[in-house]
């Protein structure tokens, strides 16, 4: 149970934050950043060191589908 409990904090961050700041984008960002410290056990270094491919990846598959619609 008290797994579980831990696994709702990341989305209630990013809810409140939405709600608070109006920025649903930088809200998520927040969000998915304190997953990933979560999940690297609060290591700053290995949760931005899991975001970073992650992010890369989906920029870099964006820019393809940008390019291939001009």
């Amino acid at each position: 149970m008290v797994e579980s409990a831990w696994s709702l904090l990341p989305p209630i961050i990013t809810i409140v934050l939405a709600l608070a700041t109006k920025e649903v984008y930088m809200s998520l960002i927040v969000g998915i950043f304190v997953g990933a410290l979560m999940f690297t056990g609060f290591d700053l270094l290995a949760a931005i060191d899991y975001c970073e491919p992650h992010t890369c990846d989906f920029n870099h598959e964006l820019g393809k589908q940008n390019s291939q619609r001009i």
